[in-house]
């Protein structure tokens, strides 16, 4: 059972960071280098966007928001990362 369960989190764990690898994705082709200055223009904590990039600490409040942001569905942000 212990197993079981570190295997799903390392599942998880895996999806949470393509997530964030798409968030970065994302935040480029808006032409920001920095997460830091994209955090900023859109009024969130620079160290909650840079967890979110790593792929930490989110939440469905959280990934909606950066939907809006980037003007597209949560189903097309969690696209291809299963």
């Amino acid at each position: 059972m212990k197993e079981k369960k570190q295997e799903e989190e390392a599942q998880f764990e895996i999806v949470y960071s393509k997530i964030g690898k798409r968030l970065r994705k994302l935040r480029k082709e808006k032409d920001f280098t920095s997460g830091e200055h994209f955090a900023h223009e859109y009024g969130i904590k620079t160290s909650q966007y840079m967890s979110w990039e790593r792929g930490q600490n989110m939440t469905l409040a959280s990934l909606l928001k950066l939907a809006r942001i980037h003007e597209i569905k949560l189903s097309e942000l969690l696209s291809d990362v299963d």
